[in-house]
């Protein structure tokens, strides 16, 4: 299906983690999961339910449109049209 923006959830559980400094114990302690939960997660043999991308989202400040679709380098957003969308698509007016 084109038009659909590319799932970044675990690259970017990965490099917040890495850039926030937490050990994958530490963000897994935030969640109440088990670190292997996590770890599972973060290699994409997993996803996380929508509570806890939720809760991930609101430990880095971030939308969880963000978490989920957005591209970071070294913590930061990195600048990439496709996370700029909207659920009507784009504005051709």
């Amino acid at each position: 299906m084109s038009g659909m923006p590319e799932l970044n959830l675990s690259d970017n559980m990965r490099n917040l983690r890495a850039a926030n400094e937490y050990s994958q114990q530490e963000v897994s302690d935030m969640l109440h999961i088990a670190r292997q939960t996590y770890s599972l997660y973060e290699t994409g043999k997993r996803i996380p339910d929508t509570m806890t991308v939720c809760r991930l989202a609101d430990i880095y400040q971030i939308p969880v449109e963000t978490l989920l679709f957005g591209s970071f380098v070294n913590g930061q957003l990195a600048d990439h049209p496709a996370h700029y969308h909207t659920a009507a698509g784009p504005d051709n007016s």
